[in-house]
């Protein structure tokens, strides 16, 4: 959902509004709803006796009277806000330490339909390149309606190569698939998973000279100024640990008592993570879109403990249409994800690169939100070779 906002704030946001009072409380609506999740989940655990109708009561009243002291007290203080990065860096590892989870719980054991689905996501995460970026700002160049000044270092070539998530999670689901045919015990995952966190700073940005082979390493190793946004090391890592905790949640008779056993294991490894953290800062935390060990660590401890904790919202709460607007962006996140990104990258030639403010930004997001919905929902559901129920 939020991811939505951070790429539109980037790519259609004039900087004057994006840093005002409006587009700085995007920034603290994304950060406070996520809090929200994580507050409501812990005061359900200690309220066990209150009803359904209760709980949402009382989350609905924590997110708004939370939000308004907190819009009010942060810009009293006239601060911008500038961690919205890092909120969202973290989201996405634990969304990949959750790809691996659903690579397990997809159980396909037919190992060359599973590669010749991750070539499938590797290669579309190319022609998604080329139709979201390299062929509207070529077009946009063409045209006139951006300036080279207005992109800075950016080009159609430099954009068609960019390592997006869609590559990674092709090489990725390939390699979590032969790990899973033939290495079947999930705690030899844990230590291969441990292991690539551990080496992959001593990889990263390894270059040859060899435009052909570094293009290859940036696949692997790469860095956020030459377009290498997911390299495998160390996002491997979270898929790989992913799917082991989703082949013992496979196994598991009963789901619940599962993640209560799971909880404290997951607690104590994100408490290790961050201690190792603290024995060599800058190692340990690693770059941008890159993270160390010890923060690999404690972030995969955490997504699992965070499952736990959303889980009790999800058992308490009663279903409701936001629960139900949720379920359906989660079924076809991958059409969403895709979706999106054409809309902003087609809708530069139109409003122009951070460009937008006041109500053409407020109007043209909730547009956005609107059309990918509905263009995602409709594509899934009168796509070719649909089976009809």
């Amino acid at each position: 959902m939020f991811m939505l906002i951070v790429h539109f704030l980037y790519f259609y946001g004039a900087p004057e509004f994006t840093q005002s009072v409006i587009g700085s409380s995007f920034e603290l609506l994304t950060i406070w709803t996520v809090a929200t999740l994580y507050l409501s989940s812990v005061l359900i655990l200690l309220t066990p006796n209150a009803t359904g109708a209760q709980h949402m009561k009382r989350i609905v009243f924590l997110f708004i009277f939370g939000y308004a002291l907190i819009l009010g007290y942060v810009h009293g203080l006239e601060v911008p806000l500038k961690i919205t990065h890092e909120v969202l860096l973290f989201s996405v590892c634990c969304f990949v330490f959750l790809m691996g989870i659903f690579i397990t719980l997809a159980g396909n054991k037919n190992l060359s339909l599973s590669i010749k689905r991750g070539v499938i996501l590797f290669l579309a995460g190319y022609a998604l390149n080329f139709f979201r970026s390299s062929l509207p700002m070529w077009l946009s160049l063409e045209f006139g309606l951006v300036s080279q000044e207005d992109l800075g270092d950016g080009n159609p070539i430099y954009e068609l190569l960019v390592v997006d998530i869609l590559q990674f999670a092709g090489i990725a689901f390939i390699i979590c698939s032969l790990l899973s045919h033939y290495l079947p015990n999930p705690k030899h995952w844990l230590v291969i998973a441990l292991g690539l966190a551990f080496v992959s700073p001593y990889a990263w940005d390894t270059h040859t000279g060899n435009a052909f082979v570094d293009e290859i390493l940036k696949l692997l190793a790469g860095n956020i100024a030459e377009g290498a946004f997911f390299p495998q090391l160390p996002w491997l890592a979270y898929a790989i640990s992913g799917m082991a905790f989703g082949h013992w949640m496979k196994q598991a008779d009963d789901l619940n008592i599962f993640l209560k056993k799971s909880a404290w294991f997951s607690l104590t490894t994100t408490l290790v993570g961050i201690g190792i953290i603290f024995t060599h800062v800058d190692y340990h935390i690693g770059d941008s879109m890159r993270a160390g060990p010890g923060a690999v660590i404690a972030i995969s401890g955490f997504t699992a403990f965070s499952i736990f904790l959303l889980n009790a919202i999800v058992e308490k709460v009663p279903h409701n249409p936001i629960f139900g607007f949720w379920y359906t962006w989660s079924k076809h996140i991958t059409t969403i994800y895709v979706v999106h990104w054409l809309l902003l990258g087609w809708g530069l030639m139109y409003f122009g690169f951070r460009a937008l403010s006041g109500t053409e930004f407020l109007v043209t997001l909730l547009a956005l939100y609107v059309l990918t919905h509905y263009l995602s929902t409709g594509w899934v559901k009168f796509k070719p070779n649909q089976k009809k129920h």
